[in-house]
């Protein structure tokens, strides 16, 4: 089982997704593969400092309940059924 935790922004999610910290607190993202894997104790320490909007996530757990999605604003007009 890996010891990794991704750091999830409490504060809001985008549709039903999960929004996590990118590499180095750059920024979001909803793409598990882009969010940033940190140890447990790292985490931690991020996480203290702003218990209110960050909460730290086994990446174990996330890979067993991760989905795959498409994102609509990348699809071309005409597939978009004009809304991109």
């Amino acid at each position: 089982m890996s010891d990794l935790y991704c750091i999830q922004n409490k504060s809001t999610y985008v549709g039903n997704s999960v929004l996590f910290w990118r590499v180095d607190g750059s920024g979001y993202t909803c793409n598990l593969d882009e969010a940033w894997k940190v140890t447990k104790e790292k985490a931690d320490e991020i996480c203290r400092s702003r218990p209110k909007q960050d909460y730290p996530l086994p990446l174990a757990l996330l890979e067993s309940i991760a989905e795959r999605h498409v994102d609509m604003q990348k699809l071309p007009p005409a597939e978009a059924g004009g809304k991109a």
